[in-house]
Parts: structure tokens; C-alpha cells; sequence
């Protein structure tokens, strides 16, 4: 079963951004698969930890989250569902090479999903256009088409005349002769 969280950004540069993250990354009471990645041009995904972070002053458990703002590409936080973000997990924001790579990965990552957005799209416009066309030919038919198709059928039509004719000429045939043979063989007989 494939649950989505909508996931509230922290320091998010995108205004109004939320992020739907499918939470089947993890199976309950083993340790995690893998870090699902954000299935939308957003800034965080969920890490996907089955161990509960600290509670927030509602009481209800708090989840690890990777941000992936330009200001805290990688940093891990603690989010409450109802709240949003809660408190960093680590203490040390991301800087240097990490960071710049963190970022480079990101927009690599939303470059090629838009790519394959743009191909899809371009896959489907096709597509359209081919049903198009195929329901459109067979409306605008010229005129000869139509004759052609006419004589062809006229040509099938008296081929199989012809071959009907060659099966009674041949069937009678057969049955004249085998009559012959019959009677020859039993002329001395008669």
C-alpha cells in the first residue's frame, strides 16, 4: 500500500512549494531501504527512518526529512506532520565541495525530469496526431481510391467464379472418367 505525505519546506526559496512523498521506502520495524527522492521540483524528501525523532510540544512523533533548499542542500531535520519542520538533526550546515555537489546533483536531477517530461509530452502529442490522421484518411478518400477499390473487388469476385467454374469442369470430369473406367472393367462382364 503507497501512502503520500504533503511535507511542509524549511527555508524553502520556493514559495508555496509542498512536497508529496510516496512513504513506501521503508518497511515498519526493519532499518530503512533508501532515501526516497522528491517526485516534484521541490526542496526536501522524507529520509525514510522507521525510528521516531524526538516529540514535538504537540505530542505527535516526528519524522527525518533531507532538505534540499540552496541554503541547506543534504541537512537533515525533524518534521511534525501537523507542524512542519520541528529542529535540525545535525548541527553543522553543509558547506564547500558537499554543497556545491549536493546542489549540482539536484539540478542535474531536475533537469533530466524535465527532459522526460518534455519527451512524454512530445510521445503524446504524436500520438494524437497520428489518431488524428488515421480517423481523417479513410473521410477523404479520392475518388479513384474508391473506383480502385471498386474494380479490385470485381477483379476477386470474378476470380472466384473462375475457380468455381475449373471445380465443376474438373469434378465432372473426374466422375465421367471414373464412370468409364467402372463400366470398362466390367464389359467383359455385361
Amino acid at each position: 500500500m503507497v501512502v503520500s505525505k504533503i511535507v511542509d519546506l524549511p527555508d524553502s526559496s520556493e514559495t508555496g512549494d509542498d512536497l508529496v512523498i510516496p512513504d513506501m521506502m521503508f518497511m515498519q520495524g526493519k532499518e530503512p531501504v533508501g532515501v526516497s527522492m522528491a517526485l516534484s521540483l521541490s526542496s526536501s524528501s522524507v529520509s525514510s527512518h522507521p525510528i521516531d525523532g524526538p516529540p514535538y510540544h504537540c505530542s505527535w512523533r516526528t519524522v527525518l526529512v533531507m532538505a534540499w533548499t540552496d541554503a541547506n542542500p543534504g541537512r537533515c531535520f525533524y518534521k511534525c506532520y501537523l507542524h512542519g519542520f520541528f529542529t535540525w538533526d545535525d548541527t553543522e550546515e553543509p558547506h564547500g565541495w558537499q554543497k556545491l555537489s549536493l546542489l549540482e546533483a539536484r539540478n542535474q536531477i531536475h533537469r533530466l525530469r524535465e527532459d522526460k517530461k518534455s519527451i512524454y509530452n512530445k510521445i503524446t502529442e504524436l500520438q494524437k496526431q497520428l489518431t488524428v490522421q488515421a480517423t481523417a484518411e479513410p473521410a477523404h478518400r479520392p475518388a479513384e481510391e474508391e473506383i480502385d477499390l471498386s474494380t479490385m473487388q470485381n477483379s476477386v469476385y470474378s476470380n472466384r467464379e473462375k475457380m468455381l467454374r475449373q471445380f465443376f469442369l474438373i469434378s465432372w470430369g473426374g466422375c465421367i472418367a471414373t464412370t468409364a473406367i467402372i463400366l470398362y472393367s466390367l464389359k467383359p462382364y455385361i
